[in-house]
């Protein structure tokens, strides 16, 4: 009875410590592994080089299966940067810029100055006016957009030439924590005309 005892603690003890062991070996798998510091590095690092990222916030990336990849980070854009990549593009630069000259030229040519806050109140052709701004900047602001999201899948096209085994990429747009500190004291700072 004293063998069977014994025995039944040894293969206790062998059972516990084979669990330990394969616990501790497949921890990394049970948690996700990240992609190797080098191919992560480099993924952020062409992010960063591209001129119209300002930063790159929180990029993560999980080894998901043998060499395949995932990565995900926020992107803060410059905003210049953005604006000049669509005007650059098809033209618009000179059509937007020649709709706006249009309407300040009207404006100058003798009629009130444009108030959107009041515009019931303005005579027909002021309102055209207003409506024709409105318009320009609502085209400006689509195309904006539609810009950032143009440029969210060049870059995710080139991180995938870049890693062969990166198969799900997923870029952001910052909500803008990266920088509320520096863009309020920017909102505060005294205009430069006075």
């Amino acid at each position: 009875a004293v063998f069977d005892a014994l025995g039944s603690i040894a293969v206790g003890s062998l059972m516990a410590a084979i669990a330990v062991f394969l616990i501790r070996s497949n921890m990394a798998f049970l948690r996700g592994q990240a992609m190797e510091p080098d191919l992560h590095g480099r993924v952020v690092l062409h992010l960063q080089a591209d001129p119209l990222v300002t930063s790159v916030i929180d990029a993560k990336s999980e080894a998901v299966g043998d060499g395949v990849y995932r990565f995900k980070a926020e992107i803060q854009w410059s905003g210049d940067a953005v604006v000049e990549r669509f005007l650059a593009r098809e033209g618009r630069r000179a059509g937007l810029r020649d709709r706006v000259r249009r309407i300040a030229l009207a404006e100058e040519a003798g009629e009130a100055q444009l108030d959107t806050s009041k515009q019931e109140a303005l005579p027909p052709s002021h309102r055209a006016s207003a409506d024709a701004l409105d318009a320009a900047m609502a085209e400006f602001g689509r195309g904006v957009i539609h810009t950032v999201g143009e440029e969210i899948d060049r870059l995710e096209g080139e991180l995938k030439s870049l890693v062969p085994g990166l198969v799900y990429v997923d870029l952001e747009t910052d909500k803008g924590r990266a920088d509320k500190e520096g863009w309020a004291a920017d909102a505060h700072a005294p205009s430069p005309r006075g």
